[in-house]
């Protein structure tokens, strides 16, 4: 069975899970914001926490979801938020 992963990010907090195929939050993680605008380095912060909880799962990630800040808001923004999460998952990927 494949995982799940979700993150959200604002202006204060990210907060990211990975989940089973029905649901069940297997890792939790809290982190400070991905604002692009406030936190020059919210790419490394994103890699670290997908490290954190992908490292050692023994099922494949199928599918990741992540709202990030100002996403679709501002056009430079949103595609420096997409050329960062390109890649990042080998499975369909969508960022809000």
């Amino acid at each position: 069975m494949g995982l799940i992963f979700g993150l959200d990010s604002g202006g204060t907090k990210t907060l990211a899970a990975i989940a089973d195929g029905n649901g069940a939050v297997l890792r939790l993680v809290t982190a400070g914001s991905l604002d692009p605008l406030a936190v020059p380095s919210w790419r490394a912060r994103l890699d670290q926490i997908v490290s954190q909880l992908t490292e050692g799962l023994t099922a494949p990630v199928k599918a990741a979801v992540l709202g990030l800040p100002f996403h679709g808001e501002i056009a430079e923004v949103s595609q420096a938020q997409d050329e960062t999460t390109t890649g990042l998952f080998d499975c369909p990927t969508v960022v809000e």
